[in-house]
């Protein structure tokens, strides 16, 4: 297993990142947006779902 600090190559799309890091931060970000894109394609489905459960503003 690669150490965090050690120099690894990893290529997604056309970006080569030197360290985990920087590909971990790459990864979340894309994990994030996605989330955040799902959220707003159903935001119905999560509006109707919150006012089940009761929080208000649904």
């Amino acid at each position: 297993m690669a150490h965090l600090n050690e120099r690894i190559e990893t290529k997604v799309g056309v970006e080569t990142f030197e360290y985990f890091s920087d590909a971990l931060e790459a990864f979340r970000s894309a994990m994030s947006s996605r989330f955040i894109a799902g959220l707003n394609e159903n935001r119905g489905v999560f509006t109707t779902y919150k006012a089940s459960v009761g929080f208000a503003g649904a």
